[in-house]
């Protein structure tokens, strides 16, 4: 240290004795005890404070207050700045309530979309999350994520909804298109290979009709998706087995008074390129009134209905029952026909 050095210069130069009691180098501080003595004389044991006379030490130890006194202010200023304060974290976004909303909706609707019939359904559901995600979108203060999944699923959801309701719709009506677009071809039992004179008993192009039935025996050919599916062949009828069917199974439910059972027997050939079921042909009843009767739900064996899938050249027969009206039963016509087609009329008897 420089001014150390100098001071000790100093007091060699003034003949004392001087000794250094205390050093603290980080305050540069020097505490020291001075006396005189003669020049010669051994230093003292025991020096006594006291002050040299001389300029340059007196500089020297104003020197080193002025330096003493700025690196305390110095280091106590460092020692007593006050810490930085931490900056505040800003506040946590809350939760969505919306969004999640619209994307179990969104999610819902989107499941929906895919079915028939309840489609339009699901694209109602993902309309209102659609509308819940854009609405949770907005709101301040709240997380977005979650309401940004919402709203692209719900949107999503709401097209294929759309997409598949117009393909159902396509479907359907190709369907029913088909179904009406072809007649059904009467094959009477006796006919022959056409020739250049018609036979003697070829049937009239009305026969098949309510006002001309068919006689039952009369095979027709009936035409499915896929062209002519079914050829039928009505076989015999009984107009009142209310006996059987009640001996069939004690549950069946007695026929309304003043109606009773009937049964239709009935032979059936798929003809089609695929398979088909027989529950595809719908059979009815009309009455002499030209009231129409459906198949009605009785528990008895070998009826047509528990005929399973039929497939090229399949065969099978069974009983069409039927609750109809006993007045002027025989007056009455039994129809076939494919789903929505022209129906095919055979006498009653």
């Amino acid at each position: 240290m420089t001014e150390l050095a100098a001071l000790r210069e100093v007091l060699d130069g003034a003949r004392v004795d001087y000794e250094v009691f205390a050093l603290r180098p980080d305050y540069r501080v020097f505490l020291l005890a001075v006396c005189s003595r003669p020049l010669g004389a051994p230093p003292r044991t025991r020096p006594r404070t006291g002050f040299v006379h001389d300029s340059r030490f007196h500089q020297i130890l104003l020197d080193m207050n002025s330096i003493t006194e700025t690196s305390s202010t110095d280091h106590t200023a460092a020692t007593e700045a006050p810490a930085p304060t931490a900056q505040p974290a800003p506040p946590a976004l809350a939760k969505n309530g919306l969004g999640l909303a619209a994307l179990i909706v969104g999610i819902v609707g989107l499941v929906l979309a895919f079915l028939p019939i309840i489609g339009g359904f699901g694209g109602f559901l993902a309309f209102v999350g659609l509308v819940l995600g854009i609405v949770a979108l907005v709101l301040k203060g709240k997380r977005k994520g979650i309401a940004l999944a919402g709203t692209i699923v719900s949107g999503v959801a709401l097209i294929m909804s759309i997409v598949m309701g117009i393909a159902y719709a396509a479907a359907f009506v190709a369907t029913v298109d088909e179904s009406l677009s072809g007649n059904p071809t009467v094959i009477s039992p006796a006919e022959e290979p056409a020739t250049d004179e018609a036979p003697a008993g070829e049937p009239s192009s009305d026969e098949g009709t309510r006002a001309n039935p068919l006689a039952l025996g009369s095979t027709v050919s009936v035409e499915g998706g896929d062209g002519v599916d079914w050829e039928i062949t009505p076989t015999s009828s009984n107009l009142n087995v209310t006996e059987q069917v009640k001996a069939a199974n004690m549950f069946n439910a007695d026929p309304q008074p003043g109606n009773q059972y009937a049964s239709l027997a009935v032979d059936v050939h798929y003809v089609g390129p695929d398979s088909g079921r027989p529950f595809e042909l719908t059979f009815t009843f009309v009455s002499a009134e030209g009231r129409a009767y459906d198949g009605s739900f009785v528990t008895m064996d070998w009826q047509l209905s528990d005929v399973s899938e039929l497939y090229a050249d399949g065969r099978a027969t069974g009983n069409v029952i039927i609750e109809i009206p006993e007045a002027d039963a025989a007056a009455g016509t039994w129809t076939v026909s494919y789903i929505f087609g022209d129906p095919i009329f055979f006498s009653a008897v």
